[in-house]
Parts: C-alpha cells; sequence; structure tokens
C-alpha cells in the first residue's frame, strides 16, 4: 500500500488514508464533509468525491508555521484475513513509478499548502488602516475623503471610520470586534454609525449591540428625533457597516468556494438583519480607479422571492479586491447612508504605487 500526506495545517489538508495503489491524492472540505480527488494514478477518478468522517479532517485553527510542505509517505504490504499466516510478499510496483508517484504527490502538496503557509496566524494583524477617495455615482467627481482606522486592545479591536465630503457633511463609524481565537474570523459586538448634516446636527443615528441583542435607528427632521428601536436575533455572522469586508476578505484570503454568506445589519428603516450572499469572479479583471489585475465580487441579498421586498434596502454591489495586496478591499459604489439615498464610490489609495503601508 502506498500513501502519502501532506504536513501542511490548512483549509485544504491533505491527509494519508488506507487506499491502497495505485496512488490517491484528494483535498478534504470541512464545511461540506466530502473530499475531491485531485490525482488518481491507474484509473479514471479525477472530480470524484468521497464523503468524510470526522477523523478525516484535522482542526482548520492550528497555527500555521511558514515553511515548505513536506510529504509522508509508507510503504506497506496489505493484508487480510485470507493472507493471515503466509509470508508477505514485498510491493510489485517498481521503484521508478513509486518515484513518479512520490513527485506528483510532492507537487500537489506544493500547489495545496503554499497559500496557507503564507496565512496569517493572527486574524488581527488584518485589520489596518485605509484611505480612500469618496468620488460621485458615475466616478466622474471626488467629494470627499475616507479615513479607517484601528485601535487593537486585548481581545480585540475597534475599527474607527471618518468620511468627510464636500458639501460639509460628514460621518462617523465605530466597530467593536472580537477574535475568538487568533486564527478564526473576528465577530462583531458593537456597531455605530452616525451622519451629520453640514452644520454638525445629526441626520441619522444607527447603533447595534450584537450580544444583548439590542438596536437602534434615529432619524433627525428639524431638531427632532425619530427613534426605531428592536431587540434582534443576531446570528454570529452578522457583520455591519465597513465590518462586512472581514468576512469577505478572509473568505478570499482562504480562498473558499463561493457562494460566501454572512448576515449583514442596516436601518431600513428600522433595524433590520437580513441574508447577503457574495460571488467571487473566477477571472481577475482590471479596474479604472486602480492599477492591476483585480478581482471582482458580486454582493447581493439571498431571501428568494423576498429579494423583491428587500431590493431597495440593500442593492446588489460590485466590490473590487486586490489578490496582490493580502485581498484588501479597493473599492465600489456604495449607499451614502444606511438606506436609499445616493450612491457614492470608493477608491482606496493605492497601496502599491501611493502609499507606503495601509
Amino acid at each position: 500500500m502506498l500513501a502519502a500526506g501532506c504536513a501542511c495545517d490548512a483549509r485544504t489538508n491533505v491527509r494519508g488514508a488506507d487506499l491502497g495503489f495505485p496512488a490517491y491524492l484528494f483535498r478534504p472540505d470541512p464545511e461540506e464533509r466530502t473530499s475531491k480527488i485531485l490525482i488518481a494514478m491507474g484509473q479514471p477518478a479525477v472530480g470524484a468525491t468521497l464523503p468524510l468522517t470526522s477523523a478525516s479532517v484535522e482542526s482548520a485553527a492550528r497555527p500555521v508555521e511558514a515553511k515548505a510542505p513536506t510529504v509522508r509517505s509508507a510503504i506497506e504490504p496489505s493484508q487480510d484475513a485470507s493472507t493471515e499466516g503466509k509470508p508477505r510478499r514485498a510491493s510489485a510496483s517498481p521503484p521508478k513509478a513509486q518515484r513518479r508517484v512520490y513527485l506528483l504527490l510532492a507537487l500537489a502538496c506544493l500547489a495545496n499548502c503554499w497559500p496557507a503557509a503564507n496565512l496569517s496566524a493572527d486574524e488581527s494583524l488584518n485589520l489596518n488602516t485605509a484611505n480612500f477617495a469618496i468620488y460621485s455615482h458615475d466616478g466622474g467627481t471626488v467629494v470627499g475623503r475616507s479615513h479607517y482606522g484601528v485601535e487593537h486592545f486585548a481581545g480585540g479591536a475597534v475599527v474607527l471610520g471618518d468620511n468627510s465630503y464636500a458639501d460639509g457633511e460628514r460621518d462617523v463609524e465605530r466597530d467593536t470586534v472580537e477574535f475568538p481565537s487568533p486564527a478564526q474570523m473576528p465577530v462583531l459586538v458593537r456597531f455605530e454609525h452616525s451622519f451629520f448634516s453640514a452644520d454638525g446636527s445629526p441626520k441619522l443615528i444607527g447603533w447595534a449591540d450584537l450580544k444583548s441583542g439590542k438596536a437602534s435607528c434615529m432619524s433627525y427632521t428639524a431638531g427632532r428625533a425619530k427613534t426605531l428601536a428592536a431587540t434582534l436575533d443576531f446570528p454570529p455572522d452578522t457583520y455591519a457597516g465597513a465590518t462586512l469586508l472581514i468576512a469577505l476578505e478572509y473568505s478570499l484570503r482562504r480562498r473558499l468556494r463561493t457562494p460566501i454568506r454572512m448576515e449583514a445589519f442596516d436601518c431600513a428603516p428600522g433595524p433590520k438583519v437580513v441574508a447577503l450572499e457574495a460571488t467571487v469572479s473566477s477571472k481577475q479583471h482590471h479596474w479604472l480607479y486602480y492599477s492591476g489585475d483585480l478581482v471582482q465580487v458580486e454582493v447581493d441579498l439571498n431571501h428568494g422571492w423576498l429579494n423583491l421586498l428587500f431590493e431597495p434596502l440593500l442593492p446588489k454591489r460590485h466590490l473590487w479586491f486586490d489578490p496582490h495586496n493580502d485581498w484588501h478591499y479597493v473599492g465600489g459604489l456604495i449607499q451614502r447612508y444606511f438606506y436609499g439615498g445616493p450612491q457614492v464610490l470608493l477608491v482606496r489609495a493605492n497601496h502599491r504605487t501611493t502609499e507606503s503601508g495601509d
């Protein structure tokens, strides 16, 4: 029997199995609990799937060491009850054929493990400062500037956003996230986004405490506030505002298959949680506002026929990400306010050409 496993600890772990000869290389998918056969030496099994048992997949949360993957192998004669007590026969596979199999497995391990080896073992390091230009909906005029910063604390971080417009309006965002473990995706625990008129008076305020479930949306007319409050059941994959990018960038860095699903909080006009689905383009594209090859992600509502009801609240969005800069978000059309109203185009200052560090 010939079996081999790759020594990398990632979602695309490859592990040995008692498959016999010819050799197989398979990649477990813990999300779907199936295993894709990548290489099958000796029979046309490429593209087949195998069900996974709980023992087939190792934890994906173990720290990843940034070192080249290795191949572990074992050659053992197979035996069953009919061969008990009989002399074992040596493997009938010629050494040259075995060397070919080892080479193929080693190359496949490199292909599967190399992206994982370069992933940060600490997700908090992926929250970073970013500066954006805010363009009009048609992209023809710069109408404002945006800055997002991060303040870290033990076990979490605060994402701070400040958006200023040429017409004097301003909005500030403050999101608190926590890290269940260094390698896990951060979770949103509190969201607050406040919008101000040109004279500094409040225009819209939305906030949510995802631990208590309490949420509120306030709008102001002639200085008088109208408040819509609710207690919601927030799923653990709920995000809002700028933190919606956390789930997308996390999935893109790990090359998880689409669609990427999450929940979103918004004021529409009262507190609402809606399901989102993101589809990643299989090809890289050029975008007029940012140099280099980028990947486009289309984000849409995931409510079946209810899309007809919620479409005006969270319309379809096309977002752009840079695969050459740790899959950072580089821009796209967004709603200027919580819902409805005008759209604006965000364009990140190009880290690769104009910034010394984001």
